[in-house]
Order: structure tokens, then C-alpha cells, then sequence
């Protein structure tokens, strides 16, 4: 059976666009289907009001570069219908900006905020740096979204938070082609997982290509890609029952179902051979680029939201399960994300020839593009390897006549040799078998398929989520219309459309996301019949979530500490009552 007819995702249900009160109708699309909801300018001037020249509101958010240029062309068409001039602050210190403040009176920071975590509205709140949200705003959240996503902006019974874009995190990105050309099928079950990870590994036992790719590196918020693990892995390992005392503290971080989730961990993906790099690599390199090692073939599978597309080298095809309905991934905003370009054919590779070689593996992440690098096609490598066709390939499948190396795959030539990378990471075990590492030929072409549970049943499959939320500093008539704005169905499809998040809106098409894995994510977050439960660090006291836990599970991937004292550590972080 191919790995298509054995990709799994969740029963889906498509949202209903409808022309319920508060929900614009939604537009067809040119093939006539329902594209979602829009609205006229003269609508939203007479929704939310015209205000007078000068008016201005600030935005403080976590967004920079692309995310920070998507926020601005989502508010662009409100801005000049309304009058009101959006202004964005963006900072990678959001938090420490917001924190500062802890217990002090309004500033000049900003009106509102998007936050990445429920945890610190529940702080901000708590200090009495927030206020809390305006009806309106309240209205248009019990609409859209379920008691889930409502429910972890309250504080105290009131709306302080309101979920503005979501991510699914319990997807495994990895490359169709690859698992097609190679023979491996996409795991239904933990044990296939398990099971796929070890064959990988005996099928290169060089170390030329591993089954994870995994990048923990984020200056000072390194180690929230091991808590992502952590908490997937609990969730799909030990069942929503476990997973639901763990995050709510009834039992300790500590307690004996984390730990042994970590040891599970650690046997799947930190094992020799595992993982991209090594324990040293899994905490020097970051999530970009891990993502170039997945599109390279160096690695395999890695762990990731579905907002993932934002970090892949631009260029790379995200596509389904087939192989199909391929779109590439932009670095501009303003770029077609969802035009078709280098969709790939049948069999998954990208039909037009000449596609980049280097699969828009940029140059600075480390890829060298000097020894190693073959010529023609047919040429032998620098490990004596030909690739003429009908030639075994590095994971013993033939390579078909006729396909040569320039029709549209990825070639090796790029690709770091083991310790020679020149800024990637560090602390990769040289190869003792080769001189370079022999990725397998993805042609640039990933997708994602859900992190498999312990149970069979795909209905009962748990899926881990995460969700920026809309804060309150100040209230204005001007800052209330942009809150409404912005938790409104417009908005959400409207930012939806420009990519890089998936939307559990209820009155959002999900048709209209970017990447058919963003389609796909949407979908499941606005199914009624998915199980969702939010990341437990981003609902956990910030002072052990997102600091301490963060660093204790960094020290214990780089082989620094063991499971019990990384989560005691965690656990001793826990605010004391009384």
C-alpha cells in the first residue's frame, strides 16, 4: 500500500459560512464555491464607525519580518475605510515589554496587545496591567469559537483574552516523495512510528541521513520546540485523561507520566542516528534550520505546527498527501502563496524542469556549496556513487530511467558535510562511511500528517493546539472598534488568506488558508469532533512554562540532566500557595 492511501488525518468538518447576524455572507470564489466571508468598504465604515483624521491605535505584538508584514496587510482595507491608523509595535521582547509593567498604571506601550500565550493574560490580568475586553469583543468569540479557546482568556469568569489565530502543533512534516521513493509509509500508530524510526536508522547506518530532524535554538526562548515534544507526546502516549491532570497541576510536572513521556522521547528521538546533528545539534540548531535539513533529505520527519510553512526555505512545495495541490512557499506577504508553482505531478515531483536546485535552500543556513557537489547527471559523487539512472539511491530504491537529477529534484549537491557546516550548528558526529551525507531526493516537496496516538481510533486521536490572544491595555472607541475588527470573521479569513495560520473560527472557510496542510489544520480545529487540548506550558504560570521548564528540558536534550531532575526542576519553579 502506497503512503498515500495511508496517510491519516482526523475526520474533518468544514465550517458553514452562513448569514447569521454578525457574519457577513460569505463571497463565491470564481469556481463559484463558498470563499469565505468579506465585507465592503462602506460595510465596515458602518459596522465600526468613521473616525477623524489622526485617529490612531497601537498594536503591540510578538510579530516581525513576514508575520509582522501579514499582520499589516490583514488591517489595511479596515484602516482605509475607517479612518483609523493601525500602528504596530513589533519586538521580540513583547513579553519582557508587558511584564515590566506588572503592577504599575497604563503606559504609552501600546492600546492593545496579541500575546502568544493564555498563561500571561491570566499574569497580566492578575496584575492589573489588562483590562477586560469590550462586549463586542466578547460576542464575537462565544460566535466563532468554542468554550476551548474562550474559556483560557478568562480570568476569574471575565473575558481578559480573545483567541485571535491558532496553530495545530501535533504535526510531523516530512516529504511524500521521499517516503514514496524509499518505501516507507506514513505510521497510523505509535508502535509503526517507533517502528519507522528504527528502520530508517538501519537503512543508513552511516548516519547520512537520520529519521528526525529536531531544532531547539531560540536565543532566549530556546527548548520550547522539547516542550512541544513533551506535551504531544504525553497527550498521544498516556490519553487526554493524563494529559489534562499534568496541566492543570493536579499531579506534579514531575510526576511519573511525564517522566516516562521523556524517556519515550528520549529512545525515539535523541538515540545515535536519531536525530539531525546529535544531542548537541538538537539544541545549536534552529527550527529554520531544521527545516532545510527536512527539505534537503538529510532527516526525515519533524515535529511542528502548522504554521510551520513560515520557517521552510523558500521555494519548497507544501502539498497533500498525494503529492498534489502543491503551492510554494513565499517569503512576501504580498506574493501569490497560493498559486501553484512547481505543483507537482503524479508522483509527486515538481513538473516544470530547471526548478532551482537547491530547493530554495538559502546559502546562509549553513549548506555548503563546494566538495561534494556533483555534476551532470550521471556524474559519480565524491563517494564514488553514480547517478546514472537505474542507479540504487542511499535508500536502495532505483532510481526510474529517464529521471534525471535536473527535472525538478533536489540534488545533493548543498548539503553540509557531516562537521563542515559552516554556521548551521555545531557538534554533528563526522560520517564514517562517507564524505558527504547522501540526502534522499525530496524535490523540495513536504507535507504533514498528525502525530500518531497509542489508541487506533482515529476519532479519539488528541491534537495539541496553540493561540495568540487580543489583550486589552486601554479602551477607547477607536481601540474598541479595532478589537471588534480583529475578533471578527472577516478578519480572521482575511488573515487566514495571507498564510502562516491555520483558524478554528467557526465562520471561517478553511478552504481559503494558504497550504493544503494549513487547509488541513483549519479543518480539524473547527471539527466538532476533534479533540483538542491547548499546550500546557503556554497555560502554565509563565514563571515555570515559558522560563524555567524551557531551559530544564534544553539542559536535558543536550544530555546535560536526566528526565527527573529536568521536570523536578520544572516543578520547584511552581508558584507556592498561600
Amino acid at each position: 500500500m502506497s503512503v498515500r492511501r495511508r496517510f491519516r488525518l482526523l475526520a474533518l468538518a468544514t465550517a458553514l459560512c452562513t448569514g447569521m447576524a454578525g457574519l457577513p455572507a460569505c463571497a463565491p470564489d470564481a469556481d463559484g464555491r463558498q470563499a469565505g466571508p468579506t465585507a465592503t468598504c462602506a460595510e465596515l465604515a458602518e459596522q465600526y464607525g468613521s473616525f477623524p483624521a489622526g485617529t490612531t491605535v497601537t498594536v503591540a505584538t510578538s510579530f516581525t519580518g513576514v508575520e509582522a508584514e501579514r499582520f499589516n496587510a490583514s488591517v489595511a482595507d479596515f484602516s482605509r475605510c475607517t479612518g483609523v491608523t493601525i500602528v504596530q509595535n513589533g519586538s521580540d521582547e513583547l513579553e519582557n515589554q508587558l511584564r515590566a509593567e506588572l503592577g504599575g498604571s497604563a503606559t504609552d506601550l501600546a492600546d492593545i496587545a496579541v500575546v502568544p500565550q493564555p498563561g500571561l493574560v491570566t499574569d497580566l490580568a492578575r496584575h492589573g496591567r489588562i483590562v477586560p475586553l469590550p462586549e463586542a469583543v466578547g460576542a464575537n468569540t462565544e460566535l466563532g469559537w468554542d468554550r476551548i479557546w474562550s474559556d483560557a482568556g478568562r480570568v476569574d469568569g471575565e473575558l481578559y483574552g480573545a483567541p485571535l489565530m491558532a496553530s495545530l502543533k501535533s504535526f510531523i512534516w516530512y516529504s511524500p516523495v521521499a517516503f514514496e521513493r524509499a518505501g516507507y509509509e506514513v505510521p497510523t500508530t505509535w508502535d509503526e512510528l517507533v517502528a519507522l524510526t528504527d528502520k530508517v536508522v538501519a537503512d543508513h547506518p552511516d548516519g547520512s541521513v537520520t529519521p528526525w530532524c529536531l531544532g531547539a535554538s531560540d536565543g532566549a526562548t530556546t527548548g520550547w520546540p522539547v516542550s512541544d515534544w513533551l506535551e504531544d507526546g504525553l497527550l498521544a502516549i498516556h490519553g487526554t485523561g493524563a494529559y489534562d491532570q499534568w496541566a492543570s497541576h493536579d499531579v506534579p510536572v514531575d510526576a511519573p507520566v511525564a517522566v516516562s513521556t521523556l524517556d519515550s522521547l528520549d529512545s525515539l528521538l535523541l538515540a545515535k542516528g536519531h536525530v539531525a546533528g546529535g544531542r548537541a545539534g538538537v539544541v545549536s540548531m534552529t527550527m529554520e534550520e531544521a527545516g532545510a535539513e527536512l527539505v534537503s533529505g538529510t532527516c526525515l520527519m519533524l515535529h511542528a505546527s502548522s504554521s510551520f510553512e513560515t520557517v521552510l526555505p523558500p521555494g519548497t512545495t507544501v502539498t497533500d498527501a498525494d503529492g498534489a495541490h502543491g503551492v510554494t512557499v513565499s517569503a512576501s506577504p504580498t506574493e501569490a502563496a497560493s498559486t501553484p508553482a512547481g505543483q507537482p505531478g503524479e508522483a509527486g515531483e515538481p513538473t516544470p524542469a530547471g526548478q532551482p536546485d537547491d530547493a530554495g535552500q538559502p546559502d546562509d543556513a549553513g549548506q555548503s556549496n563546494g566538495a561534494g557537489e556533483p555534476g551532470e547527471a550521471g556524474q559519480p559523487d565524491e563517494a564514488g556513487r553514480s547517478d546514472d539512472a537505474g542507479e540504487p539511491d542511499d535508500v536502495g530504491q532505483p532510481t526510474p530511467a529517464g529521471d534525471p537529477d535536473n527535472a525538478g529534484w533536489a540534488p545533493s549537491e548543498g548539503t553540509p558535510s557531516e562537521g563542515a557546516a559552516s554556521g548551521a550548528y555545531t557538534g554533528a558526529p563526522a560520517s564514517t562511511a562517507t564524505a558527504t551525507p547522501t540526502p534522499v531526493r525530496t524535490g523540495g516537496v513536504v507535507s504533514a500528517f498528525l502525530l500518531p496516538a497509542i489508541e487506533t481510533d482515529s476519532t479519539s486521536n488528541p491534537v495539541l493546539v496553540g493561540g495568540d490572544y487580543l489583550v486589552a491595555l486601554k479602551v477607547s472607541d477607536a481601540s474598541t472598534a479595532v478589537m471588534s475588527y480583529l475578533t471578527s470573521s472577516v478578519w480572521a479569513q482575511t488573515r487566514l488568506s495571507l498564510g502562516g495560520v491555520a483558524s478554528a473560527n467557526h465562520g471561517v472557510d478553511a478552504a481559503g488558508a494558504s497550504s493544503p496542510v494549513a487547509q488541513e489544520a483549519s479543518r480539524i480545529l473547527q471539527s466538532r469532533q476533534s479533540v483538542v487540548r491547548i499546550d500546557a506550558s503556554d497555560m502554565m504560570p509563565s514563571a515555570v512554562g515559558t522560563q524555567v521548564m524551557w531551559g530544564a528540558l534544553t539542559k536535558w536534550a543536550r544530555g546535560e540532566t536526566s528526565s527527573v531532575a529536568a521536570l523536578a526542576t520544572a516543578e520547584a519553579a511552581w508558584p507556592k500557595k498561600g
